[in-house]
């Protein structure tokens, strides 16, 4: 989209979603095709190729595992609980997600918030409960460069779908480590999160159940990282919400 456009774009979110239908008529997020007044930010044929992640998969790192834990879980345990992506990674959804990252455009924050609230609901009524909702943080240097944290951007609007109170500054990012996408291989990322983290205030954290909410989990170093500072002061459990799962395949 051209700067006019999203300033144009802006401005009509800014006045409401009717006036910006008149002078920005709706388009599919993903491929650009002229949407009908009533819609979703995704055409049928996007929406459709969007691959849901099927029940059944370990709770622990969101693999395809029959519903038990997968052979690595079961010989090394994780720190979450639960973890429930809700996509694969890929295809329209990897384009969209960037995007969001890019801009957060608030139709696809709510968007995937409410696909991030249905999988939580699936999970909640299975006894996985949960206290309070925690974004994953960016260090505040790349907050600065981004300008928004598309975490909590998502975090926000599940917590008031979920009716659940959201601690959006409990976890921070105090060092600024290299990008996960840039690392090949689950140890190298491992260690470039370790210690990452620290929480704000532990008697907040201290005997609750905490969900974790992040955009895209790849071998779930990240997660697994703030997990652990989050049970290390105090926490009862940590689960954690994401958008799409990537399929690892490096060592």
């Amino acid at each position: 989209m051209t700067r006019p456009l999203r300033m144009l774009e802006k401005l009509g979110r800014r006045a409401g979603g009717g006036l910006l239908d008149i002078v920005l008529p709706p388009h599919c997020a993903a491929c650009g095709v002229l949407l009908p007044g009533d819609h979703p930010p995704l055409c049928t044929t996007c929406r459709q190729a969007l691959l849901e992640i099927a029940a059944g998969t370990c709770q622990q790192c969101g693999q395809p595992a029959g519903g038990l834990p997968c052979p690595v879980c079961g010989f090394h345990p994780r720190p979450l609980c639960w973890i429930a992506p809700v996509w694969v990674y890929g295809g329209p959804l990897a384009d969209l997600i960037i995007d969001f990252k890019r801009r957060g455009t608030p139709l696809l924050a709510e968007f995937f918030a409410r696909q991030l609230a249905r999988r939580a609901r699936e999970n909640l009524a299975d006894g996985n409960n949960v206290d309070l909702l925690v974004p994953v943080p960016l260090h505040p240097a790349r907050l600065a460069r981004r300008g928004f944290n598309q975490s909590l951007l998502l975090a926000r609007r599940v917590a008031r779908l979920l009716g659940r109170p959201l601690a959006a500054n409990l976890l921070r990012r105090h060092r600024d480590t290299p990008v996960q996408a840039d690392l090949a291989g689950r140890r190298a990322r491992r260690e470039n999160v370790r210690g990452a983290f620290r929480v704000s205030r532990p008697r907040r954290v201290a005997g609750r159940r905490l969900c974790l909410v992040d955009d895209v989990v790849t071998t779930g170093a990240t997660l697994e990282a703030c997990a652990r500072t989050l049970l290390d002061a105090g926490a009862t459990s940590v689960a954690a919400l994401a958008l799409a799962r990537r399929q690892w395949q490096n060592p």
